[in-house]
């Protein structure tokens, strides 16, 4: 086989590489933006009113096999769930992120939201917050 044809063929797979990373990962800087959210590190009570969102985030890394799942809500509609990887300077392979989790409030009452941070195929090892989310 030519070598040219050899190096050719690499430089255009190289190239195909690099811009499904770009399409794929998008803009760093958009992807650095944070949600509005109440970041917890232990378990709390939060407070809202009917017709709003409450935005749950807690740290994680979801590299490490550990990501955090909602066990039970109390009737609190779950509107999204989503992971956001900690964008770092240069990027960082394993770098941790938060993980979000939008309510949306329909109707006054005191819910409590458990999440849970387990493998899951381990089960819960008993990393668990509950949010008691309080709806006026």
């Amino acid at each position: 086989m030519d070598m040219k044809y050899v190096f050719a063929m690499t430089a255009v797979a190289a190239l195909a590489v690099l811009a499904g990373a770009i399409v794929l990962f998008g803009d760093s800087e958009a992807q650095g933006d944070e949600m509005e959210a109440t970041i917890i590190e232990e378990s709390g009570t939060l407070k809202a009113k009917v017709g709003e969102d409450v935005t749950i985030g807690l740290e994680g890394n979801v590299t490490t096999g550990y990501d955090w799942k909602v066990v039970s809500t109390d009737g609190l509609k779950l509107k999204s769930d989503e992971y956001v990887t900690e964008q770092t300077k240069p990027m960082v392979c394993g770098a941790g992120g938060v993980h979000y989790f939008t309510f949306h409030c329909e109707k006054a009452g005191t819910y409590n939201v458990v999440l849970d941070y387990l493998r899951e195929w381990q089960g819960s090892e008993g990393d668990t917050k509950t949010v008691q989310i309080i709806v006026e």
